[in-house]
């Protein structure tokens, strides 16, 4: 699965792309892998407002019938 996930870092809200229209789960953990948020996306863009994470590591998390990709966010 490829896709964007900007701006990187972030301070509000982070939009993340997916470079074609696929049926996926979006899942954000922390560095200790507590679950913070999850979603269905049903668009190729998707906003997520981190403004109530905590400064810090965070990893994004896309999960399709074919696989799964994960990528680094950092809340500034």
């Amino acid at each position: 699965i490829n896709f964007t996930c900007t701006p990187n870092p972030a301070s509000d809200i982070v939009v993340i792309t997916l470079q074609e229209p696929i049926a996926a789960t979006l899942r954000v953990t922390d560095s200790q892998g507590k679950l913070l948020y999850n979603s269905e996306l049903t668009t190729i863009n998707h906003t997520l407002s981190v403004s109530e994470f905590s400064a810090g590591i965070y990893f994004i998390t896309l999960t399709t019938q074919h696989g799964q990709t994960t990528k680094k966010m950092v809340k500034g």
